[in-house]
């Protein structure tokens, strides 16, 4: 549940991070490390009250290791397996990164953020935006 909410969250900042860079032509590292530092800031000073007082606890392993011993999570965990491990030793096929949304994001870094691409192919303005707001922070310091 807790990873659940953290996924939440980052994916809210990254798409929030990304149209406000990009709104004040910052949409580069030092504009997401400005923007996390704010946002850490915030987090902070607004929510100093939820921070444990006596650390962090560790995982329970045995509660997860009886989570999966049931079929239908272990199942589940073996898809997730499945698809992280093909994801990470094959390229996408699809050709939708390769066609338009790499381009568009390459196109917007190159700018320092949004704007209009004159093109023939109509998916590079009309597709939504949350993957390569979310891509940005992964393509800066890699470069791929």
């Amino acid at each position: 549940m807790v990873v659940t909410k953290i996924w939440i969250l980052l994916s809210a900042w990254l798409c929030a991070a990304g149209w406000l860079l990009s709104a004040v032509h910052s949409l580069n590292g030092r504009g997401y490390l400005v923007a996390l530092a704010l946002t850490l800031a915030a987090a902070v000073w607004f929510k100093r009250d939820l921070w444990p007082t006596d650390g962090f606890r560790k995982p329970n392993v045995r509660r997860l290791w009886r989570r999966f011993r049931r079929p239908l999570p272990l199942i589940f965990l073996c898809i997730i397996a499945g698809a992280l491990i093909s994801g990470l030793y094959r390229l996408p096929e699809n050709g939708d990164s390769s066609a338009y949304r790499i381009p568009r994001l390459l196109h917007w870094l190159a700018e320092s953020g949004w704007h209009w691409i004159r093109t023939d192919d109509s998916r590079q303005n009309l597709a939504g935006c949350g993957y390569e707001w979310m891509c940005v922070p992964l393509m800066l310091p890699t470069h791929t």
